[in-house]
């Protein structure tokens, strides 16, 4: 009878301090990445799940919804029925700001004028130079609105639910709240979720993006917020002098200005599901790497401690797979290594992903789990790249540009 006999080395645990040393660094980055992400990951979906007054009947402040209208007036008409369906149990208004004088804009606002009393327009001079349209159209939207809470959108976004004006608002009726964030999903014209090709990367950054300022927001350190569902005080605009600080830049309306203006105490993030817009786009990689360009060029003049933090993931995850290899060749043949490594992976990543996964269908409607390990891994790639491209085209960010 053949008889197989195991080599003992295959279970000797290798005591070299190479060996040794890897599996320290291997151990301590990946609690490190632990640390860092899964708390935020865990905040957002508790945050995404608190129901705490939001069945309150009570007094509820008056408000006015801007919207900025571009180049999709084919949503306005869908956006602006929902925001008149709005079970809401306090005065509002819309004011619809017509920054696309060849469009239908006007048309569809003077028919809907006829039933609702409440539906105001106005919109921007066709010659303005010089200027950012898209902040002269919300400084024209304030100056027109009748009350002092003030709820942004885009005329390209839908709203799912009729209790969003009542979710995002009602954090007004405390005087010392100025400031709400909230969040847009991200949609095609079909009203699917972002697909096709590159989606998973696409659904990657917002979602990085979303631990980055919904994380930050939600312990009392804002940094942005999203044009397309974002509210602050009329006074507060006035107080602050509108976006006079950055008058030479086309954007930063809804990161500098936000930055400015939102503190620990007067600023609120509402991520619940009702809260949450659609905000649809006819070319998702276009629109997503536009943003995304644009981001990159305005978070350099944000403050820089929250970028660095998740940045130093992807120095983690690095430092956790190199020295995870090293373990291995260093202790071979022993096979004691690569379960370690495997241990630690499984320790490290099944409960990132798991809790990945969750937050992906709050807040982007989708699903995404391991695949995001590997996008953490080439992240600084991405992130130089897009650099690069972002100081190419650096003038378009300047009125002057």
């Amino acid at each position: 009878m053949l008889v197989m006999s195991v080599d003992p080395e295959f279970f000797l645990v290798p005591l070299t301090p190479v060996v040794g040393i890897s599996v320290a660094a291997a151990f301590i980055a990946a609690v490190y990445v632990l640390a860092v992400v899964l708390p935020r990951l865990k905040r957002i979906l508790n945050a995404s799940r608190a129901v705490k007054n939001r069945d309150d009947d009570g007094e509820l402040p008056p408000v006015s919804v801007v919207v900025c209208s571009h180049a999709d007036s084919g949503r306005l008409r869908q956006l602006l029925a929902d925001i008149l369906d709005q079970d809401y149990n306090a005065p509002f208004e819309i004011v619809v700001v017509n920054d696309e004088g060849h469009s239908h804009t006007d048309d569809i606002v003077r028919a809907l004028q006829v039933e609702h009393r409440n539906l105001f327009i106005t919109f921007l001079p066709d010659d303005t130079r010089s200027l950012s349209r898209r902040k002269l159209a919300i400084t024209l939207g304030v100056k027109a609105a009748h009350h002092d809470c003030l709820l942004l959108t885009t005329s390209n976004c839908t709203i799912p639910s009729r209790l969003w004006l009542r979710s995002m608002a009602r954090h007004f009726v405390d005087k010392s709240v100025e400031v709400v964030i909230g969040y847009g999903r991200h949609c095609g014209n079909d009203d699917t979720p972002d697909h096709g090709h590159g989606s998973g990367r696409r659904t990657f950054d917002r979602l990085r993006s979303a631990l980055l300022w919904v994380g930050s927001a939600l312990v009392g350190k804002p940094l942005r917020g999203t044009a397309c569902n974002l509210a602050y005080r009329r006074s507060v605009f006035f107080k602050h002098k509108g976006f006079s600080s950055a008058l030479q830049l086309n954007y930063g309306d809804d990161d500098l200005f936000v930055n400015e203006i939102a503190t620990a105490y007067n600023c609120v993030a509402e991520i619940y599901p009702d809260a949450i817009v659609d905000q649809h786009e006819s070319d998702m990689a276009y629109s997503h790497r536009a943003e995304s360009l644009r981001r990159e060029f305005t978070s350099a003049m944000l403050p820089r401690a929250p970028f660095r933090l998740m940045g130093s993931v992807s120095v983690a995850l690095w430092i956790w797979l190199l020295a995870s290899v090293v373990s291995v060749v260093y202790g071979a043949p022993s096979i004691v290594p690569p379960i370690v490594a495997v241990v630690m992976f499984a320790g490290m990543w099944i409960p990132v992903s798991l809790m990945w996964r969750k937050v992906c269908a709050v807040l982007e409607g989708g699903r995404q789990g391991w695949s995001a390990l590997f996008l953490w891994l080439v992240q600084p790639i991405r992130t130089i790249g897009r650099r690069w491209s972002a100081w190419r085209r650096r003038r378009s960010n300047f009125t002057w540009g």
